[in-house]
């Protein structure tokens, strides 16, 4: 199963909404209370902290398959997505974990 998540920053807008409902692909459209700033240093922090709240919904959901991000600070040709739909199975394991205060 491939999902596609996307976070929309200040919160899951009714726009955004309609156009990926026009993709026709299972997407999950989770809001993000922080605004991106205009500024890139700044940016960084926030997408990171928009990549986290997706894994969130990835372990709350117990969903299976591969986690890929693309944002403005990692860019990626729509191939790259062809090719993750072909993929049939992986597996990892975790070697080590920490937990943030």
């Amino acid at each position: 199963m491939w999902y596609g998540f996307l976070v929309d920053a200040n919160s899951a807008t009714n726009e955004t909404a309609t156009l990926l409902a026009k993709l026709k692909l299972q997407i999950k459209h989770i809001g993000f209370k922080k605004k991106i700033p205009i500024f890139w240093e700044a940016r960084y922090k926030i997408e990171s902290q928009m990549r986290l709240q997706a894994m969130r919904v990835v372990r709350e959901d117990k969903l299976d398959g591969i986690i890929m991000f693309a944002d403005d600070s990692n860019m990626h040709s729509s191939e790259l997505f062809d090719e993750i739909q072909k993929v049939e199975w992986i597996g990892c394991y975790t070697r080590a974990s920490s937990k943030h205060p």
